[in-house]
This record gives structure tokens, sequence and C-alpha cells, in this order.
């Protein structure tokens, strides 16, 4: 059970003017139908988070933020008197579960280890921000657009840690975001896929913290195939509205404080921030991907200058379960009857391998991981030949899935533009 006292503010700043009870409320019902994960303000970044139909992937990281100096109201750094390093150290472990095409559940939880020193030493560990999602898909032709809403709740005390003289593990409010995502394909080959992702939200914060809009945009590539290299290269931040009602009198950004070691990370006003964002992985399968990223401002204002750095990996459960299972081999058979029902018409985009095609059908087109095809010869005169292989979808986007081929109905070798046909289940 959430303890209402963890949603007011600190003791040195006024409740919200909702008051404790009515945000409380409001916020577990969001809750409920929460999407993508901040759970930490400043240091989480406003991401996509999809799955397909009947997937679940499992997502973890641990990062490590450190600093020693702030950016003032104007942006500019200045250190903080007292203060030699300020670090935070976070454990995060998050769940996507595509509950259907167009809707994916998200949750994040967040053990997190706070050490400040200075000249006045200290550390506190615990649970942060822990959040709750789900996202929508409302638009997935060539460029997909998604609706994203999330609720992030603190799961400890400021005013509590406030009494015992311990350091704050966050800023205590809980904050609800609702935003979007572009998705815009860059090119895609028989080897390695481009795309660009871009989004921005608007933040409502508890205990009379600013609203804020959370943006980001990057481009991402990663292999068709299973294994391979992964890179991201794209910005970050939040831009403050600057609504909340202590901007007149903000805190220094250069003296000491016992709970933050002064930082503006914790409880800053109008806080607003730029970074740029790196991470290179690798994909050992489709069923799991090891990330390493690093974050730098590059502008801010009212906010803690610090890099962030973290290693997280991807696994995905539906994917492992297919893949532990050894290759089959495509079995020789008859060509289907007569009594055969197809629906949809795509081609093969490309040949991977003898067990293995892309073809130019996706989740726009209705196709789900699981699906069975049947693979068409077209003849000189571009006519429909007979088929001459059956396969089953083993992964897919929104306009490409890869097909694992099952059983063959004809010694003819796969090409590109065969046609390709989903098998209506009797």
């Amino acid at each position: 059970m959430v303890n209402l006292r963890i949603l007011k503010s600190p003791n040195r700043f006024p409740g919200s003017p909702l008051g404790a009870i009515p945000v409380a409320l409001v916020s577990l019902v969001a809750g409920l139908f929460a999407l993508d994960s901040r759970a930490d303000f400043q240091l989480q970044d406003w991401k996509l988070h999809r799955a397909q139909r009947g997937e679940w992937n499992v997502l973890g990281s641990t990062s490590l933020f450190s600093s020693s100096s702030n950016r003032d109201g104007s942006g500019a750094l200045v250190d903080i008197n007292g203060l030699k390093q300020y670090r935070r150290v976070a454990a995060n472990l998050g769940l996507e579960w595509g509950i259907h095409s167009k809707l994916t559940f998200y949750g994040r939880g967040t053990w997190l280890w706070n050490n400040i020193e200075g000249s006045k030493s200290s550390s506190r560990f615990g649970l942060s921000d822990q959040s709750l999602g789900l996202s929508l898909r409302v638009l997935d032709r060539s460029i997909a657009f998604d609706l994203q809403v999330q609720a992030d709740l603190p799961m400890y005390s400021n005013t509590e840690d406030n009494a015992s003289g311990l350091p704050f593990l966050g800023d205590s409010s809980t904050d609800i975001t609702v935003g979007g995502f572009l998705t815009a394909p860059i090119s895609e080959g028989a080897e390695r896929e481009w795309k660009a992702v871009a989004g921005a939200g608007y933040t409502i914060r508890s205990a009379s913290f600013s609203t804020a809009v959370p943006w980001s945009a990057e481009i991402q590539t990663r292999p068709t195939d299973d294994r391979g290299m992964t890179f991201t290269l794209g910005g970050a931040g939040l831009q403050s509205l600057k609504t909340d009602p202590r901007a007149s009198s903000g805190g220094s950004a250069s003296v000491f404080l016992p709970e933050s070691g002064g930082s503006f990370l914790i409880n800053a006003v109008n806080p607003s921030l730029a970074a740029g964002v790196v991470s290179v992985g690798y994909q050992r399968n489709r069923s799991s991907e090891w990330t390493l990223s690093f974050r730098k401002p590059v502008w801010g204002q009212a906010i803690a200058d610090g890099n962030l750095i973290s290693l997280g990996f991807r696994w995905n459960l539906a994917s492992a379960a297919s893949t532990s299972r050894k290759p089959v081999t495509p079995q020789k058979r008859g060509a289907p009857g007569s009594l055969t029902r197809y629906l949809l018409d795509g081609k093969v985009s490309g040949v991977v391998n003898t067990r293995t095609l892309l073809i130019s059908l996706g989740a726009e087109a209705g196709l789900a991981v699981g699906d069975l095809v049947d693979i068409f010869s077209v003849l000189p005169d571009g006519s429909l030949g007979e088929p001459v292989a059956r396969g089953q979808v083993a992964h897919l986007n929104w306009n490409q899935a890869q097909v694992n081929l099952l059983e063959i109905y004809q010694e003819t070798a796969i090409k590109e533009g065969f046609v390709v046909r989903k098998l209506i289940p009797l």
C-alpha cells in the first residue's frame, strides 16, 4: 500500500494546492492506465516502449550518475561549495507486454543508492520512483504514431528522511505524463534497418513542481537478421513551463545542503535540460540484446550537471522460446489443397539463407508472430505460379517480417519478388 505521506512536499516546500489525498487518488487511478517511465524526473528520458502482440520483453539496467556542479537559472556552470562528489547508482527492472497488436503494457521498478561526499558525507539506499504504463499505436503505416500516458509514484518519504537526517532519494513528487511518438523508417535492407524515433509529452507534477515538456529524438539502426551490432544517436531532455510558484525563491546553485549536497537533481525549481545520448549494443539473437549508453548535458537551467552512463539488457521471452528450439529443417511435402484460403498479398523482399526470408508484410497489414504464410513463384509473364514453400512469421516490425521456412512444396530457388500470402485458419 502506498503511504499517502510520501505525496506531500518536503518540509521546506509548501504542499500541493490540490492536497495530498486528491493527488494520491488521481495518481493511483492514472497509474492503472499509464505508460512509459520517467520515474527519476531528470534522469529517466522520455522513451517509447512497445512490444508486438503476445511478446514479453524483460528490460534491465544499472546506471551511474555523477556530479559536483549545477547549472544555475541562466545556464552557467556553478560549483557547489563543500561538495566533492554526488553519485546516484540505480538498478532498474522493467517489463513490456504486448496485450494486443496496438496495445502495450509497461511497468518498471527502481532501486537506488544515493551517496554524498563533502563537508557532510552521507548515503541512502532503497526503492525509488516506480512506474506503470500503457502505449497505444493509433497509426501504423509507413510512419507510425503511438500515444503514451504514464504515472510515476515515489516509494519513499522525504519527510521521514528529513527527520532522520538522510539524503533524499528524489523529489517525492507524483508525475503524470501524456504524450506521443512518431516512428519513421529511414531505410530497410536485407542486412540492416534504420529508423528515426521522436516524441514529446506533457508532465503534471504534485508538490507544486513546475509542469514540463519531456522530449527525445534519435536515429536507431539494428541488424535485420538475428545477430549484430546496434547503434543509437540522438538527444533527450525536458523543458520547464515555469509554473512553479517558488520561482522567485529558488535555492542557490552553490550552497551545500545535507539532503541533496546542494545538487539541483533534487527539488530543482523550473529545471530544463538538453543532453546528447549515444548507445552501442550487441544483439545476440532476436531474444536478447546488451546496450551501453552515455548521456551528457549540453545545455540546462536550474539543473544538476553531470554525466550518466548505463548498461542495459533486453530479453524477449517470446523470441527466446522460439529460438531455444533447434532450427527446423524444411520438410518436402505436396502442395496445399484447393480448399486452402489466403489473406493478404506481399512479396519476398530478401533471402537471408536457405531457411529464412524477409517479406514485405508486417504488423501494419495485420500480420502477427506465429502466422503461417505460403510462398508462390512468379511466372515469366508475371502471373502467379504454384506455391513452393510454407513458412512461419518469427519476427516483424510495422511493414516487414522475418519468416522461417517449415515446408518445401517444390525444389525451386526462392527469389525476391515471389508472392507471399497469409493462410486463413480453418
